[in-house]
């Protein structure tokens, strides 16, 4: 529930300009469908990571195995209240040490092509390879899939 709290509140603050309240509202209530161009290439889900302060979860990332060897950040959501902390970067460091241990070499990671998150990415070395769509209810959006190559030497 706690993670649940997080993601919400994360997706109400950086999606608002994006997605309507309405949608959100409807995505968190499982009243609508979602879907993202890319997700059938997961293998499976692997790891969640949670960031938390003062026995409060204030963050989480989550990770998946590809079906071709490669990983994804599945998830990388902060509380608004905790945001410009370095919490996103320390989970994305231990994401990306999990997935090199894991023997992946290249790491993907989907964002709306809108979202605030695009700089985020880019500032960490990611470099957009592809584009897809997410859509929630009947609303698509584009997205950018991004990679990271990892030394595994």
């Amino acid at each position: 529930m706690a993670m649940r709290a997080v993601n919400r509140a994360a997706w109400e603050h950086a999606y608002q300009h994006i997605y309507t309240a309405e949608e959100i509202r409807g995505l968190f209530d499982n009243d609508v469908d979602q879907a993202g161009s890319w997700v059938n290439r997961r293998l499976e889900r692997i790891a969640t990571l949670i960031a938390e302060i003062d026995d409060q979860i204030v963050g989480f990332c989550g990770l998946a195995m590809l079906k071709d060897g490669d990983g994804e950040i599945v998830t990388l959501y902060i509380h608004p209240d905790f945001q410009g902390k370095g919490i996103g970067s320390g989970l994305w460091n231990a994401g990306l040490d999990i997935l090199k241990e894991a023997g992946c070499k290249r790491i993907w990671v989907w964002v709306l092509a809108k979202a605030r998150a695009v700089q985020f990415y880019e500032e960490k070395g990611a470099v957009l390879t592809e584009t897809g769509t997410y859509t929630v209810a009947e609303h698509t959006e584009k997205t950018h899939g991004y990679t990271i190559s990892l030394d595994t030497t």
